[in-house]
């Protein structure tokens, strides 16, 4: 008797991306999708400017076939055929490639190669980079043992013949790193105090010299923008992006309403900037107290970054966010605690720090300088501030006000063309929005809600099922890590 042919029973999808609109017939098709093609989506939307839409010209829209009877090709279905996205550049600030003289290129010219006469100095060749490497950087092994690990090894290659071993002792690997000059942003210290008319009876930490140690921020962008792994993950033009339904997609820094606003600004101001590359400055401070100084005053970390980079780039920890200073915060006896003067000294003390920092590089915010980009060409690049993320009470320092009160600081954006702290100050999303908002106010009242019309037991038993309606919320939402 012949066997039976038993036919694969075909899945119906029934799930959907609520992005592109692809079918799914189980959860896990759908969380890999989300994963591997909307990874930076932040799923907000809304409906693109009329002058956008006549710019737009999409492409024919793709047939696909999918056969019925191959389940793992239905996986994966889309809802309808999916046509590509718009994206809309800059028309004036257009990343034009240069020579390093700033002369124009010729169309389509490759990028210079960065001359190298040895790959490996300042140490002597590849071994004595991957000893030093791994015994600094990925074991950070004592200097102890590392000059008994060396001495063995020199004495195991005299045996043969050799005289000395790859390293004399723990020191000549830590002079040898610090001789590495790629990429290389020294620290500096410089004095900074407020020049105001003081008498003799003026407090004494209105005549204190503060010391500021901060790295040269030309020197540090220049770093961020000729760092190679950035290439392919840097956007060198604002943009304006438009999804097949004809609405407004965000996602990085530059493809924000602000970044295309100061280019337009940029280039009304001076039509010379005309090919150059738009390049917005983010900061960002803790008031975290990382070391205490020798002084009555301690040092708060002040961080750079810069928008063209993509977010996941900024998130991936791969230097795209570098500490640039550290900041001198007075203190004083306790009697100044609450005294407005101090208060005030403290926080002008504070805009005087980063205004001298960035002196720099104040003439590149309004005539471009010649830079080496990621894709190794070199463009002319504009600075110009964009964000200062930072927390609540950090906040109130950079604005010098608060609601219903007088400015009482001038603050370091009045030293630099086209910034303004209000533009730049930013939510404070996780104390003000989610801390502030859900945790603070809607979780605990809820909770005090709960506790008072039911016994403890049941309202800790609502709560937990709270707690796992909420865990299981995000496999119907868009929300990622």
């Amino acid at each position: 008797m012949p066997k039976t042919r038993h036919h694969r029973k075909t899945l119906s999808p029934k799930l959907s991306c609520g992005i592109c609109g692809a079918k799914f017939v189980s959860d896990s098709g759908r969380t890999r999708h989300m994963r591997n093609r909307h990874p930076n989506l932040s799923g907000h939307y809304c409906s693109a400017p009329a002058h956008i839409h006549a710019l737009l010209s999409p492409e024919p829209a793709l047939d696909f076939h999918i056969p019925e009877q191959d389940p793992q090709l239905l996986e994966e279905v889309p809802a309808e055929p999916q046509s590509t996205r718009a994206k809309i550049l800059h028309p004036y600030l257009t990343a034009q490639p240069c020579q390093e003289d700033g002369s124009s290129l010729l169309p389509d010219a490759a990028p210079p190669v960065e001359p190298c006469d040895d790959d490996w100095l300042p140490f002597e060749d590849e071994l004595q980079f991957c000893i030093a490497d791994f015994l600094y950087r990925r074991e950070e092994m004592s200097q102890g043992n590392i000059n008994t690990l060396l001495n063995l090894w020199g004495l195991s290659l005299m045996k043969h013949g050799a005289t000395f071993g790859p390293f004399d002792n723990y020191q000549h690997i830590f002079n040898t790193i610090d001789d590495i000059r790629q990429g290389d942003a020294p620290w500096k210290c410089m004095k900074v105090s407020l020049n105001e008319d003081l008498n003799e009876a003026a407090a004494s930490w209105k005549k204190q010299e503060y010391e500021l140690w901060h790295r040269d921020p030309d020197t540090v962008l220049t770093n961020l923008l000729s760092n190679p792994d950035f290439n392919g993950q840097f956007d060198y033009q604002p943009y304006v992006e438009i999804d097949e339904k004809e609405n407004r997609r965000w996602g990085d820094f530059m493809s924000g309403n602000q970044a295309w606003r100061k280019a337009e600004r940029i280039f009304d101001e001076d039509q010379t900037t005309r090919g150059s590359v738009y390049i917005p400055l983010i900061l960002g401070s803790d008031k975290t107290t990382v070391s205490v100084g020798t002084g009555d005053f301690e040092y708060h970390p002040l961080y750079l970054s810069i928008g063209n980079v993509h977010n996941n780039v900024r998130r991936g920890h791969r230097n795209a966010v570098v500490p640039i200073a550290f900041l001198a915060i007075p203190k004083a006896e306790r009697k100044y605690n609450n005294d407005p003067d101090f208060q005030r000294f403290k926080q002008q003390l504070y805009h005087a720090s980063i205004s001298a920092i960035f002196a720099s590089i104040k003439p590149y915010m309004r005539h471009p300088v010649v830079r080496r980009c990621p894709d190794g060409h070199f463009r002319h690049v504009i600075y110009d501030f964009a964000a200062f993320i930072a927390d609540y009470p950090e906040q109130v320092m950079l604005a010098g006000t608060v609601q219903g009160w007088c400015p009482n600081v001038i603050p370091f954006t009045q030293d630099f063309p086209r910034a303004e702290i209000y533009e730049m100050l930013s939510s404070d999303l996780l104390h003000q929005v989610i801390k502030g908002t859900f945790k603070d106010h809607l979780v605990t009242w809820v909770e005090e809600y709960l506790n008072l019309v039911h016994e403890k037991a049941e309202a800790n038993k609502i709560m937990d099922e709270i707690d796992r309606s909420l865990h299981a919320l995000y496999q119907d939402c868009v929300v990622s890590h």
